[in-house]
């Protein structure tokens, strides 16, 4: 019984150091990636932009003048675009500010006319290894982008509460749910499934057909995850 149990905690412990390295190594890719998108593609866009700048100025005609402004404000579309997937992929407020203001600034983003997510943070600043600060980001951008693309919210708020043992993440909306027992998962709930247990983290779901909360309850006791 004793070599039984001895085996099962080994395996247990290569399935976590798996999970962990999958994680890590998807981090990995994406910083690569944004890194790629910022720097290359990006700064070519910005070059391309600079030359068409200096062309305009040698154009007599306002035709032509005016044709040439609306490619420059097509090019200044794109880079933006371009920086918001680089951000999403990357999001460097972790690094430069910490976890609390990374997720204010996301809902903030998200925040527009037909839209409103209200988030608090509750507790003091929080400070963990920034690949933890990074999963717990990936999981609240995904249930919100999920609450809005699936579950068609108006409203959603995110509460962040910082206990002494555990950091609490509420998330609820007001959408058209889902039933957990018909719910086939999807690539975005497993990769929020994922990153739980690599927290060593708690979910759970209440879903009608008037919203959905998710509560998260990870565990702090060293404030290493």
């Amino acid at each position: 019984m004793k070599q039984k149990n001895e085996q099962l905690k080994t395996m247990h412990q290569l399935e976590i150091t798996k999970l962990n390295a999958l994680i890590e190594g998807e981090e990995k890719e994406r910083n690569r990636i944004a890194q790629d998108l910022h720097d290359g593609i990006n700064g070519d866009l910005s070059a391309i932009k600079f030359q068409l700048m200096a062309f305009k100025k040698k154009l007599a005609n306002e035709v032509d003048k005016e044709n040439l402004e609306k490619s420059i404000a097509m090019i200044d579309t794109t880079c933006e675009q371009v920086r918001t997937i680089s951000h999403n992929l990357t999001p460097y407020t972790i690094s430069q500010y910490g976890l609390s203001v990374a997720l204010e600034q996301f809902c903030n983003k998200m925040n527009h006319s037909s839209l409103l997510i209200d988030y608090q943070w509750f507790g003091e600043e929080l400070v963990l290894p920034k690949n933890r600060e990074t999963s717990l980001y990936r999981i609240v951008q995904e249930l919100v982008q999920n609450a809005i693309k699936h579950a068609k919210a108006k409203e959603i708020l995110v509460y962040c509460n910082n206990l002494e043992d555990c950091l609490n993440i509420t998330i609820e909306d007001d959408g058209v749910g889902f039933d957990e027992n018909k719910q086939t998962k999807g690539i975005g709930l497993m990769n929020i499934e994922k990153r739980v247990n690599y927290l060593n983290a708690k979910m759970e779901i209440e879903s009608s057909n008037q919203g959905t909360t998710i509560l998260i309850s990870i565990p702090l006791k060293n404030k290493q995850l």
